[in-house]
């Protein structure tokens, strides 16, 4: 049967990364600890953007993960600003529109995990767009405890948990969310 083959690349489908392109600023959504600063800071650090925006965790959490986690993440640098904890990536990137200006920023690189950068593009291709913004999702590449898509990733637990999780909330939040608006 070809459905039962089809459904195994549900993983692969969810991943989504553009490669780094000059910008205004860099913007990590929250959660993803310690795989998501660490690959903001590492933009940040290759010059990619003047800035690092951290949206979604609060300060004292971004710091102890610097403190144990991420030798990079100097969450004090001048150019690392923290908006705050959100409770959801629809909230973060409300947050995020809310902290960059109106014509001051034309294209931000948005950091996340993989198996969270196809809906977060949607999310934020939608919600940028009055703004004329561009956004470019990078991932984080970062798996953490998930396994990779190109593995059995369906025998794990919490990695068949995540992708179906995914696969929800884009069938059912995300077109919520534009048919209500922002």
């Amino acid at each position: 049967m070809i459905w039962r083959d089809d459904w195994k690349q549900a993983a692969h489908w969810l991943i989504t990364n553009d490669q780094p392109v000059m910008a205004d600023a860099i913007v990590v959504l929250g959660g993803g600890i310690p795989t998501r600063p660490k690959k903001g800071f590492a933009l940040l650090d290759q010059g990619w953007a003047p800035q690092l925006i951290f949206v979604g965790d609060n300060r004292l959490t971004l710091q102890q993960i610097g403190r144990y986690y991420c030798n990079i993440c100097d969450f004090k640098r001048p150019d690392v600003h923290i908006l705050g904890a959100t409770l959801s990536t629809h909230e973060d990137l409300r947050t995020v529109r809310t902290h960059l200006k109106p014509g001051a920023y034309n294209k931000i690189l948005l950091v996340t995990d993989p198996y969270h950068t196809r809906r977060a593009r949607i999310l934020a291709t939608r919600l940028f767009a009055a703004q004329d913004m561009q956004v470019h999702v990078i991932s984080s590449q970062g798996y953490f405890k998930l396994k990779r898509p190109d593995t059995p990733w369906w025998k794990d637990t919490l990695t068949l948990r995540t992708v179906v999780s995914e696969w929800i909330k884009l069938l059912i939040y995300t077109p919520l969310i534009w048919i209500i608006g922002w």
